[in-house]
């Protein structure tokens, strides 16, 4: 079905995302997370810089540099910090002041709150004001008062990255959380799998995790970021789980074992021991990360996945029968690009009234930033908007979503220093 019209609205990104006031520093056509402009003629670049940048963080926290980071690390600091909290009797009381911004945060040329990025949202399907929001490494926050207030979920979790939150339809009081930052920037930390959460809106929720393990007990999640998860429309135990690479520790340092990227389901993931199966058939079984992936809610043998790889492998790929034994992908639009930017992609997905095919939009890094659309189940894709609406940073700053009342509006986020 023909379109009739479609309202594009370019969002710049910044609060809780991305550093305050970053377009009106002082020094132009920067990025927020390397002031590379600034350091022009210093003998640096934007990858020494952040990579200084890494060894600084680290030694603050106390690790040492060339360690492989080991995930259960956290857990025991945490035993470690409960039992001298529980030895104290008396002493000081202290008061949670946040979440808020902080007044002097990283900034270029000058000094402007800044807050913590958010990289993942889930709405409750019945009741807006009950909000879901996951963070770089703050953990998973929770609001039932449409964001007046927030408090924490899950702080003792072995990891705080948050890169994936999903609500199943038919239970929506049930949450699944993916660890594990997908962005590909040097402090986009790596997870532990996934968690699940039930009776996630009630006082007292509980928390079961981390979920990890393949049918053969092999870990195929700890060291990777989570992107995204998609959940049956109609059997939560039906999941759809992407993985991208993760990093940690000084020096962007990758997780001594990585298992393998790509797309991952499980088909019993309400159970007390959930496992995950890769799906071989997508890119040839290549081991590369998947940025985004959206299943149709109304035919779930529809899957759409972006492939992020160099050498004609990145691109959109369409399984039309994602809930067989061993579902098989076709490669639908090709990126030709070598660099992440250039081979991200994010989708959204509505329906037209009318219409037996959904609408699947895509924006993707590749040309600068453009939105794609298909109409016929992802087999072909047309370039619907070309504005560069996230250079020069599309592996980071990207997002796009779908009006869910009309279908023809689309909204586009990104951080573009060009216009």
């Amino acid at each position: 079905m023909k379109l009739r019209s479609l309202s594009i609205f370019s969002i710049t990104l910044t609060a809780m995302v991305f550093t305050a006031g970053v377009d009106a520093q002082v020094v132009p056509d920067d990025e927020p997370d390397a002031p590379v402009a600034a350091l022009r003629g210093r003998g640096i670049d934007k990858e020494q810089y952040l990579l200084e940048r890494a060894r600084q963080i680290g030694a603050m926290r106390g690790v040492e540099e060339g360690k492989a980071i080991d995930p259960k690390w956290r857990v025991q600091a945490v035993r470690s910090l409960d039992a001298q909290m529980r030895s104290v009797s008396g002493g000081p009381t202290w008061t949670e002041v946040g979440p808020m911004p902080i007044p002097n945060g990283q900034t270029v040329g000058t000094t402007t709150p800044v807050s913590g990025r958010v990289i993942s949202i889930a709405i409750h399907p019945s009741n807006p004001d009950i909000v879901f929001v996951g963070t770089a490494s703050g953990g998973l926050y929770r609001s039932s008062n449409g964001g007046t207030s927030w408090v924490p979920l899950m702080d003792n979790a072995l990891s705080l990255s948050i890169g994936a939150l999903a609500i199943p339809a038919t239970q929506p009081n049930t949450l699944y959380v993916g660890t594990g930052e997908h962005n590909f920037s040097l402090d986009s930390f790596f997870g532990v799998g996934v968690y699940r959460i039930t009776n996630s809106t009630s006082a007292n929720p509980t928390i079961s995790g981390p979920f990890n393990l393949d049918g053969s007990a092999q870990d195929v999640f700890t060291g990777r970021g989570i992107s995204e998860i998609q959940v049956h429309p109609s059997n939560p135990d039906i999941i759809f789980v992407a993985t991208t690479s993760g990093v940690a520790g000084i020096g962007a340092a990758a997780n001594p074992t990585l298992p393998s990227r790509g797309v991952y389901r499980s088909v019993n993931a309400t159970s007390a021991n959930p496992v995950f199966e890769k799906l071989t058939g997508l890119a040839g079984n290549a081991n590369s990360s998947v940025r985004d992936i959206v299943l149709d809610p109304g035919n779930p043998d529809l899957l759409i996945a972006g492939v992020v790889a160099s050498g004609g492998v990145g691109g959109l790929y369409t399984s039309t029968n994602a809930l067989s034994a061993s579902p098989t992908f076709t490669q639908t639009q090709v990126f030709p690009g070598s660099g992440t930017s250039d081979l991200t992609s994010e989708f959204a997905i509505g329906r037209v009234s009318g219409n037996p095919n959904p609408v699947i939009y895509a924006g993707v890094g590749d040309g600068g930033g453009r939105v794609l659309i298909s109409n016929d189940n992802g087999a072909t894709w047309t370039q619907q908007i070309d504005n560069n609406f996230c250079t020069p940073q599309c592996f980071y700053n990207i997002a796009i979503e779908v009006d869910p009342v009309d279908p023809t509006r689309v909204y586009i986020g990104g951080a573009p220093s060009t216009p």
